[in-house]
């Protein structure tokens, strides 16, 4: 028996009911509480959006102690191919200025690593707004980066890369900052969201989840972060890879890697997938279409300082899809800059062969690039990756996108670099202000970097080559008719989607991937009726819920390609949001809500040993009731949030569910928690609602229950009883002896 299965078997067993003596009539519970919600003052400004590429901030840094920049940590140089120590970078107090909103007490250190070796004071930065000051952020963010394209003349290859890769996939986004320090004007920087909460916040709304860094969380080193298995023991997957978020303070985060590794590189005999297990054993640890989309992204646009180089990236696992999603990072080489190296080739420059031709199957037969090696293996995921390859030369991997974005972005910072040149004598440490206007269209050489690739020749030599790759040539389909059905569904609605395609690639297999508000992906099978129409079912969810769908098309094992509608299947899916449903009050039966505990600290605790809310639900009649066909919610206009599990409540019974969100915990868990605030819990069928509790604001560890069992009257109750007789009023009020739990009886 796996692990899953265990824990619903000891969930089965204390799907329990206390056998005792039937109760009174139904009962009405107490008025609605007076809701409340907080509103933001009206005559409060909103702050601004600090990420916005179209507007250059003015950003002013101060330092409270003398040496700038000379400070710790800001003289690093890289150690030789193979990567070399790095001095210790801490955080200066210093006065934050950003477009006249004064902060007092950030902290500011330099970051990076070949960055820092420039020439002059066009350090990069990073400044983190709370790290002496709890809560302090500057429009709700609390850290960001000053990047100071170090290697770039155009000064616009890292704002190009992330505005490209962001038309496709999580990204972080990026706006201009003229930079001063220590009242003297520094020059433009890329100012960049640090892959953090807000990060996560804005691209996994909802969802406090778990960051890893690929890269040394100490030096820098090539072939430092491949996701190779290096066995149990945690130390060497330390490092390699830089933990944070959730579980920065613990081990749980190096494990859950460590287990990714074991699924991508392990031997069998390990717990590694076989060749036969692993496309199917892979997609439960990681998001294969996002680290698909990762990979391509990486290779047109020719950002091999990336996974291709075994290092600088970023994985995030969510609590909602707990499978690691690959994020794109420190774009500032792309376009040409750093070559793809093979093995044998390396050095800080890349080696390897030129950037315009690079392979995009470049290192499937590496044993230390498993992400690669593996995916690539899959057929099926070799199609999907090519699709995305597609989907980015088609879309905005061309000399009119590119040279559309890049001149207006270089229109934009003008008189900022104009300024930086009159004030330091050159641009970013050794480059002219002729460098800067020719770089976006032709070549140009720099006596610190030699030749440096124009951005659009780079472009359009790279596209000519991927136009006449054979395994990219794009099949003749196209997505003619997509729908569902209803349109607007609630709660109660089952829904049908629809697709209909053109085109002489007519597919074989198509597939409906969705997503509830950003949970897991989930893939169903679509069916064909004889006038061509794919279609399938989505179940009826929660609701206020989204859900989020795409279509994959797939052209049979002779043609071996696939196609995806929408191409921004991962950022620009069609959906759907799912609105509430009224449902009549209905005649009470047999079966009431009993007691509900809306903040355990110690009164219960579940089968995981876990404190958590619950609500008691009792059979008040003289015979059995089937469940199956009843839900309990938090919400009347979302009635049907859980499902009862099947099997019949005894007369006299009582049923514990626990609301704590957590599902898996077993079939008695439901999906969501009380409010200790107030809110109200009900009991439904598909028709009506048979049962409702609306309650106020309630104490720890103090429940509000029938006076007794089954009774018309509700009261608090200083001593709960859950699964047991209720005794809630008067000074003998006790629960009485402890609880003697009897399982369900199960069709």
């Amino acid at each position: 028996m796996d692990r899953q299965s265990r824990r619903f078997a000891a969930a089965a067993l204390l799907l329990t009911a206390l056998l005792l003596a039937p109760g009174g009539a139904a009962a009405v519970g107490p008025e609605p509480a007076t809701p409340f919600r907080f509103v933001q003052d009206p005559d409060a400004p909103p702050d601004p959006e600090l990420y916005d590429d179209a507007a250059v901030r003015d950003v002013r840094i101060t330092f409270a102690q003398p040496g700038w920049p000379n400070l710790p940590g800001c003289n690093r140089r890289l150690g030789g191919p193979g990567g070399g120590e790095s001095a210790q970078a801490v955080d200066a107090h210093a006065r934050l200025e950003v477009d006249g909103v004064v902060i007092q007490d950030v902290g500011v250190r330099c970051k990076g690593n070949s960055s820092l070796s420039i020439q002059g004071t066009k350090k990069p930065l990073n400044v983190t707004v709370d790290a002496f000051v709890d809560g302090q952020d500057l429009w709700g963010f609390d850290v960001f980066n000053l990047n100071n394209a170090w290697n770039d003349p155009s000064l616009v290859r890292e704002p190009l890369a992330l505005r490209l890769l962001r038309e496709f996939m999580p990204a972080p986004r990026l706006t201009f900052a003229r930079v001063t320090v220590q009242g003297q004007y520094v020059g433009l920087y890329h100012l960049v969201e640090q892959i953090d909460g807000e990060f996560a916040d804005h691209f996994y709304p909802d969802d406090d989840g778990l960051m890893i860094k690929g890269d040394s969380p100490d030096r820098i080193a090539f072939d430092s972060s491949t996701l190779n298995w290096l066995g149990e023991a945690l130390g060497p997957y330390k490092e390699g890879y830089e933990v944070k978020g959730a579980a920065s303070d613990a081990d749980d985060g190096y494990v859950a890697l460590r287990e990714l590794t074991r699924a991508l590189d392990a031997p069998v005999g390990a717990g590694g997938l076989s060749d036969a297990a692993f496309a199917d054993g892979i997609r439960q640890v990681l998001d294969v279409d996002g680290a698909l989309w990762y990979l391509a992204g990486q290779n047109v646009i020719t950002n091999f300082d990336s996974y291709y180089v075994g290092k600088n990236y970023y994985m995030y696992q969510g609590r909602k899809d707990p499978r690691f999603d690959f994020i794109p990072w420190d774009q500032g080489l792309s376009f040409g800059l750093f070559g793809l190296r093979g093995p044998g080739q390396g050095g800080p420059g890349g080696g390897g062969s030129p950037s315009a031709t690079a392979d995009p199957f470049a290192q499937e037969d590496e044993a230390n690039r498993p992400l690669i090696r593996r995916l690539l293996a899959v057929p099926a995921y070799r199609a999907d990756y090519v699709a995305h390859v597609r989907a980015i030369r088609d879309a905005v991997f061309s000399t009119a996108w590119i040279g559309e974005v890049g001149q207006a972005y270089q229109d934009l910072v003008r008189q900022a670099v104009a300024d930086e040149l009159a004030a330091q004598g050159t641009i970013t440490g050794s480059f002219t202000m002729a460098q800067f206007e020719a770089n976006l269209r032709q070549d140009t050489t720099s006596g610190r970097r030699g030749s440096i690739p124009g951005i659009l020749p780079l472009v359009e030599q790279r596209s000519a080559y991927l136009d006449q790759h054979a395994a990219l040539v794009a099949p003749d389909l196209r997505l003619d008719v997509q729908s569902h059905a209803p349109e607007a569904p609630t709660a109660a609605d089952q829904v049908t989607v629809r697709a209909v395609f053109a085109g002489s690639a007519a597919p074989e297999t198509v597939e409906l991937r969705y997503r509830v508000d950003g949970g897991m992906e989930l893939v169903v099978a679509m069916a064909r009726d004889a006038g061509g129409e794919w279609a399938a079912e989505v179940p009826a969810q929660r609701a206020g819920r989204t859900v989020s769908y795409a279509f994959r098309a797939g052209l049979g094992a002779t043609d071996g390609r696939a196609a995806f509608f929408p191409e921004a299947n991962q950022v620009a899916p069609f959906g759907y949001d799912v609105a509430g449903v009224v449902l009549p009050r209905g005649e009470r039966g047999a079966l009431v809500i009993n007691e509900l505990l809306a903040d355990n600290a110690a009164v219960l605790a579940d089968e995981s040993g876990a404190f958590d809310d619950w609500v008691e639900l009792y059979n008040r009649g003289a015979e059995p009731v089937e469940l199956s066909g009843f839900y309990l919610s938090d919400d009347p206009e979302d009635p049907f949030a859980f499902a009862l599990p099947a099997g019949q409540l005894a007369p006299g019974a009582h049923l514990l569910v626990w609301t704590d969100g957590d599902v898996g915990e077993g079939p008695l868990h439901a999906p969501f928690r009380l409010d200790r605030a107030g809110e109200s819990v009900v009991l439904a069928t598909r028709t009506a609602i048979v049962d409702q509790v609306d309650f106020d604001a309630l104490a720890t560890d103090l429940s509000l229950g029938r006076e007794s069992s089954g009774a018309d009257a509700w009261a608090l109750c200083a001593r709960p009883s859950p699964g047991r007789a209720n005794r809630c009023v008067g000074p003998e009020a006790d629960p009485g002896p402890g609880a003697v739990y009897l399982p369900m009886s199960w069709r």
